[in-house]
């Protein structure tokens, strides 16, 4: 089978798939009702974060397969402007890296497992995380690793060793019916559907021209590399039938949006009994799957994850730090999965939770670090317990998430704004292109951090973004670039009293001094809670569409619910089951 007619074979079936398979995403593409990203709103600019003050802020954080695409996105709408919950637009989704991945070790196992091909990884933009539709496209990286993965795969399950095992019929009658079963039981699968018969004529002429050249096993390989590289095998549909989505695509959507998997087929009979007709099943299926499940968990965590990138504190340049910094970093991140957790799913924390919690979780040397009382063990080990907090509410008071959103040797209020800016309002101003303001400068005016950003940035031309922003930021300025509290800034000039207070214009004028004072007022703004819990439903649901989440998003925006319990409720929504037709 190494002979150079076999290989000219082999680069044929390559080619062939990798053409077959785009006509059929245009195919697919075609019948779904697509909605486009909402008209009249401006694109960003990329911008390149410089030192302190300049640009700031997340620019795309693309996954191996490449760079998110700059699309037009505007802030959630307040529910309160909705008359009732109703369905969206019919939706095609690209399954994430996480998703696809997931999918192949429940059918493969082994063979998924150990095959050495590594999905890249998916886009985030400014406003969307990388499940979203918008930007989960299938570029030529992702197809190529799809197809290079696939042959990985098929290569193992009908191997000498392993195909009598997988396929006991293909030792004893190596014929069609054989490899119909063949089809069947993958496809089958793989489709989250039964095969329709053109689907099993198709594989199994399929497997009859490559069987013909080569031998029965080798057809079988390349009709296996056919199936798992399918658009219907990496996509999922949320198309429906006169309006109303397929128990198929209801399975699909609990288990993909929830865990992150394929559907289980009790999850798929449960379905087609029609158990999930009821909104009330779909909640508690879904909180099961987010709560009790592994897979569930990192659902979870994936979210805060792209939502506060409080992972890239592992490896941001910082210089004038303390001894211990290389070693709390990997603390800090552990601590915010952990503090997480806590809120989540032992004290059913809210939105406003969220923003405005007094306690972290902590081992005694993280503890101690950021001048807390207690911790205990170590935390990377398991260790670590609730500590409460003595300067600093919510996650965004986080010591990833303030290290993260700093500079090389001073704080950003800068980046911190627009983190806040993004996060809990939803807007994107558009930034110049590449700056790379050094605050640290001789030639900027100033003693402090923030005297030195007001002399440069907030006057003249610059003024009139950063007064949305800067402000925002200012109230972070007690904790250090290194995530510490701190009274007094020390500079190469001497050591000067830190001076958080703001007016912010965002909240009506309000005057705060302290992130402390910040938070409150922005866990008690509509706008805010909109906007987050907007950014929630986006990501449950795969892209943005109006008043699908009437109810849910109101009882949470309220204060009614938890926000694992909202999570879960957006499945008893009208949108969850059904789509328009227009």
């Amino acid at each position: 089978m190494s002979s150079p007619r076999m290989t000219s074979l082999m680069r044929s079936f390559r080619a062939e798939f990798t053409r077959t398979a785009a006509l059929v995403v245009l195919s697919i593409l075609s019948v779904a009702a697509c909605t486009a990203p909402p008209a009249g709103d401006q694109k960003e600019t990329t911008d390149t974060p410089g030192t302190g003050g300049g640009g700031g802020g997340n620019p795309p954080v693309p996954g191996s397969g490449g760079a998110a695409p700059i699309l037009p996105s505007t802030p959630p709408e307040n529910p309160d402007t909705c008359e009732a919950s109703v369905p969206g637009s019919r939706l095609l989704r690209r399954l994430t890296q996480r998703e696809l991945t997931n999918t192949q070790l429940d059918i493969f196992g082994e063979a998924a497992s150990t095959a050495t091909t590594d999905l890249p990884g998916d886009a985030v933009d400014r406003t969307r995380l990388s499940n979203d539709s918008a930007i989960l496209q299938m570029s030529q990286d992702v197809a190529i690793a799809v197809l290079d993965r696939a042959e990985e795969i098929a290569t193992h399950v009908t191997s000498a060793s392993n195909l009598p095992t997988n396929l006991p019929c293909a030792a004893s009658s190596p014929d069609a019916t054989c490899a119909t079963e063949f089809i069947q039981s993958y496809g089958s699968e793989l489709f989250r559907r039964p095969l329709l018969p053109a689907d099993i004529d198709r594989y199994l002429a399929l497997h009859q021209s490559v069987s013909t050249e080569s031998d029965f096993s080798t057809g079988l390989k390349w009709t296996l590399v056919a199936l798992i590289q399918s658009p219907h095998a990496v996509y999922r549909t949320e198309l429906g039938e006169n309006g109303q989505l397929t128990p198929y695509e209801i399975a699909s959507e609990l288990s993909y949006s929830y865990s992150a998997s394929p559907p289980s087929p009790d999850l798929i009979a449960r379905a087609l009994s029609g158990e999930f007709n009821d909104p009330e099943a779909r909640f508690q299926e879904a909180r099961s799957l987010l709560t009790t499940t592994a897979r569930g968990l990192d659902v979870l965590r994936q979210f805060f994850e792209e939502w506060l990138t409080y992972r890239d504190v592992l490896t941001v340049s910082r210089a004038e730090t303390p001894d211990n910094f290389e070693e709390m970093r990997s603390k800090m991140v552990r601590e915010t999965e952990r503090f997480l957790e806590t809120l989540l799913l032992t004290n059913n924390g809210t939105l406003s939770d969220l923003l405005t919690a007094n306690y972290t979780v902590a081992d005694q040397d993280l503890a101690a670090y950021y001048g807390f009382e207690g911790g205990a063990g170590d935390i990377l080990t398991g260790g670590g317990t609730e500590v409460q907090r003595t300067f600093g509410l919510g996650v965004f008071a986080q010591g990833s998430v303030t290290a993260t959103m700093s500079s090389i040797t001073i704080t950003s209020p800068t980046r911190r704004g627009l983190l806040l800016l993004r996060r809990l309002y939803c807007q994107v101003p558009g930034l110049p292109q590449a700056i790379n303001f050094d605050l640290t400068s001789d030639e900027v005016e100033g003693n402090t951090t923030r005297e030195r950003l007001e002399s440069s940035h907030l006057k003249d031309g610059c003024s009139s973004c950063h007064q949305a922003f800067d402000p925002l930021g200012f109230g972070f300025e007690h904790f250090d670039h290194v995530g510490r509290y701190r009274d007094e800034e020390l500079t190469p000039n001497g050591s000067f009293p830190i001076d958080a207070t703001a007016t912010v214009a965002l909240l009506d004028d309000l005057v705060i001094d302290g992130q402390e004072q910040l938070m409150t007022g922005l866990a008690a703004d509509p706008t805010v809670l909109a906007c987050v819990s907007g950014t929630m439903s986006r990501y449950v649901y795969g892209g943005q569409q109006a008043c699908r989440d009437k109810v849910a998003r109101s009882r949470v925006i309220a204060g009614e619910t938890s926000i694992v319990d909202y999570l879960a409720e957006l499945a008893r929504e009208p949108h969850f089951v059904e789509r328009t037709l227009d």
